[in-house]
């Protein structure tokens, strides 16, 4: 089984800005997500949990609600670090 916890609000996935890339975080530990809720604006956190062959298209149907994409923070990987990387790390888009 697969478990991620994904900050949600108003029944749709949160979703953050970063550098015009619209992401919806998941962690796989829910203090993680609210420790940042901040960053997400959320008002909840959902568990997710399903057959690792279930994977693809939940996290396709996560994407479709939030009109975006999906980071997966690793194991071991805090939110906040996983957040400055991508702001560091991803290209602008336009």
């Amino acid at each position: 089984m697969t478990r991620y916890y994904v900050p949600f609000t108003h029944n749709s996935p949160s979703a953050v800005d970063i550098k015009g890339h619209r992401l919806v975080i998941l962690a796989s530990d829910p203090k993680e997500l609210a420790d940042n809720s901040n960053v997400f604006g959320n008002d909840e956190i959902r568990e997710f949990v399903f057959e690792k062959n279930e994977e693809p298209a939940v996290l396709a149907d996560i994407a479709t609600q939030a009109k975006g994409g999906v980071v997966v923070a690793p194991p071991g990987i805090s939110v906040s670090f996983m957040l400055s990387s991508l702001q560091r790390d991803l290209p602008w888009v336009h």
